[in-house]
């Protein structure tokens, strides 16, 4: 009985550690945040079909596409030929994310297929700030991947205090179009927060460029009617899913208390 009653707290234990885990993975506070945008295309400027922004919600719902295809209704269409890119020479996302908090992590999944004027942007620059006005530099993202023909992710890992979160980007040479289903924002721990020098950005000015998966250096046109191959990959969202760390804890649960309760029979 002894020995059972050890098994048993064992199993507790390793579901205990698995919800400390699991609490700590990554979490996008951006999901359901509202947000600014400037370089979108609008149909009033094209001739083409446009990818617009439903109801200005769907770079923060969570929802990632699934495919290259522009036709997958995740996509949102920045284009280097729209007014409001020209204003600039860039384009960008600020998010809100309502109150100053932590955070570690921004990430925005980008569309790679380098076919039919899309590519990704030629880089991202990160800023934040606690007031929309006063900006503080976090630096030039990475990307994932330099891989064409799929869906790749941009990021930079920074523990920082921001309410306003902003990244501006850059066409590369993939094509004029830069199609964005998500921006993310990731939690923080406030103790590990460092301060940072305010700098504002510069929409004058083009952002450095970080690695560019769309290595042409000529932009294809708007566009074509044809659709883009089915040569889709998923994009690194964020981490291991707790839902499968729940399953994985259950299953050892499961095997402790089935094997307890073997030996115990095997001995009566």
């Amino acid at each position: 009985m002894k020995k059972l009653i050890a098994i048993l707290i064992t199993a507790v234990m390793v579901v205990s550690l698995c919800t400390v885990f699991a609490s700590a993975e990554e979490e996008n506070i951006a999901v359901g945040k509202s947000y600014v945008t400037k370089g979108i295309m609008y149909q009033e400027e094209t001739e083409w079909g446009v990818y617009p922004d439903t109801d200005g919600k769907k770079l923060t719902d969570g929802t990632y596409a699934e495919s290259v295809e522009y036709s997958d209704a995740a996509w949102v269409g920045f284009n280097g030929n729209c007014r409001e890119y020209s204003e600039a020479n860039l384009a960008y996302i600020i998010v809100d994310l309502g109150e100053a908090t932590a955070i570690s992590k921004v990430l925005v999944s980008v569309n790679n297929v380098c076919q039919n004027g899309i590519g990704a942007p030629a880089g991202f620059t990160y800023y934040v700030s606690e007031d929309n006005s006063s900006w503080s530099k976090l630096g030039e993202g990475t990307y994932s991947s330099t891989d064409e023909g799929i869906i790749v992710t941009n990021s930079i890992e920074m523990t920082v205090s921001a309410r306003y979160v902003k990244a501006e980007f850059t066409v590369g040479g993939g094509g004029a179009w830069m199609f964005i289903d998500e921006i993310a924002v990731y939690a923080g721990n406030a103790d590990e927060v460092v301060d940072l020098p305010s700098e504002d950005p510069a929409e004058s000015e083009t952002p450095a460029e970080s690695e560019t998966p769309a290595e042409s250096e000529t932009p294809a046109e708007s566009v074509a009617e044809s659709s883009a191959d089915d040569t889709s990959a998923s994009a690194d969202n964020a981490g291991f899913p707790t839902w499968a760390i729940v399953v994985i804890a259950a299953v050892a649960v499961a095997v402790i208390v089935a094997v307890a309760l073997a030996l115990t029979r095997k001995k009566k």
